[in-house]
């Protein structure tokens, strides 16, 4: 595992988990079964970050043991401890969800988002196949109604119940017909709206006097200054490349991973900067790969949208910023842009050709956070008698 680029941490914890096989050696009758019940002996739940650390390391162990599979930094499929919905669908329905993948595949859609879809559409599948609706046609309202509504809580709301339309809307185009029953079921629910944590001006003089800190590797300094100035989502700069940057004009110009927009925005120096500093004093002699930003411990692969969410969050524990869970990742630097942006004055148009939005309604979500336009439209009741009872607390 050293030789192969793996860090201190990931060692360590496949270390743990050898141990305890040994320790409860005759106990498991697979590593499933052993995975299973160290689960449950932690108390250890999906939303644990913990429990990607203790699978990976169980799978790495399995996947030597059983297939011979040396550690190489690359998912090995064949180890998998949760059944997927999909693997789980009888003929008919995964029928439906392999032509929804060849459509988008042929519809160029991105494989983030045929990804999606399939996970979305086959849970909602194996749902009806759980109730022993085999067939679209068997479904009835109540179980489909379900799917979102349980003992009077929705357990999903209104972004997946679009995915779940829009797919359907699609299979039906492909001659899928008998899926309109379906979508006749689908509930209606409310979209609700999202306030989103925003960076205040002093979290980012910190980030910034942090940037100047030997606290911070060059690389990383490279990384987040480009999020911090430019807006990037962390899948862009991970696919970043040499051809993307245009030093004699001054631009960066890509391709966005999401939308499959183009984006041109201006090579400031407070990016360009770092970024030369990293290509010059740092970065391994990969020249095969054209990713601009490599991996420390495995230069030889590309870095993942992940990584780069990673080293936003060491920034923030580093600065001691502390968002709130799920929303402390690099789209931080990218609400922070949009608001300040806001502040200014600058025209939304502007803004959204920054940002790279397809569709201006994008912005809706940050002008929530703009509080001092806000407040230009809170209304003045100082004409009104109101008891002085009323505001005390």
């Amino acid at each position: 595992m050293e030789d192969a680029g793996f860090g201190r941490v990931a060692i360590g914890s496949v270390k743990v988990r050898l141990r305890l096989l040994f320790e409860h050696e005759g106990e498991y009758v697979s590593y499933e079964d052993f995975y299973s019940r160290f689960i449950s002996s932690e108390g250890i739940t999906g939303n644990n970050k913990r429990l990607r650390y203790y699978r990976t390391s169980v799978r790495t162990i399995q996947a030597f043991d059983e297939y011979g599979h040396l550690p190489n930094r690359l998912k090995f499929a064949p180890v998998q401890y949760r059944p997927s919905a999909l693997g789980s669908l009888n003929e008919y329905y995964h029928g439906i969800v392999e032509n929804y993948r060849s459509y988008g595949k042929k519809n160029a859609l991105s494989d983030k988002t045929i990804r999606v879809g399939v996970n979305a559409i086959s849970k909602f599948f194996h749902h009806l196949q759980n109730n022993g609706e085999h067939h679209c046609k068997d479904a009835t309202e109540s179980s489909v109604i379900s799917f979102f509504h349980a003992n009077g809580h929705s357990i999903r709301g209104y972004d997946y119940l679009n995915k779940i339309r829009n797919i359907l809307n699609i299979c039906i185009s492909c001659g899928h017909y008998e899926l309109t029953r379906l979508y006749t079921f689908l509930p209606k629910i409310k979209k609700g709206k999202k306030n989103y944590t925003v960076l205040s001006d002093s979290d980012i003089d910190i980030i910034k006097h942090e940037l100047t800190t030997n606290n911070v590797s060059i690389r990383d300094k490279a990384i987040i200054s480009s999020a911090l100035y430019t807006g990037m989502r962390a899948s862009d700069i991970a696919n970043l490349s040499f051809e993307d940057i245009d030093w004699e004009n001054d631009l960066i110009t890509f391709i966005q991973s999401k939308t499959g927009q183009p984006v041109a925005l201006p090579l400031l120096a407070s990016i360009g900067n770092p970024i030369s500093d990293y290509l010059l004093n740092s970065r391994p002699e990969e020249k095969h790969l054209p990713n601009i930003f490599l991996n420390h411990t495995s230069p030889c692969t590309p870095m993942k949208g992940d990584t780069i969410g990673n080293i936003v969050r060491r920034l923030f524990a580093k600065c001691d910023i502390n968002p709130p869970i799920g929303q402390n990742g690099i789209r931080l630097f990218r609400r922070y842009l949009a608001t300040k942006a806001l502040r200014n004055g600058d025209a939304p148009t502007v803004i959204s050709s920054i940002l790279g939005h397809t569709c201006r309604e994008s912005l809706n979500s940050y002008i929530d956070t703009d509080v001092e336009h806000l407040r230009e439209c809170g209304l003045d009741i100082s004409m009104y008698p109101v008891g002085e009872e009323v505001f005390d607390v």
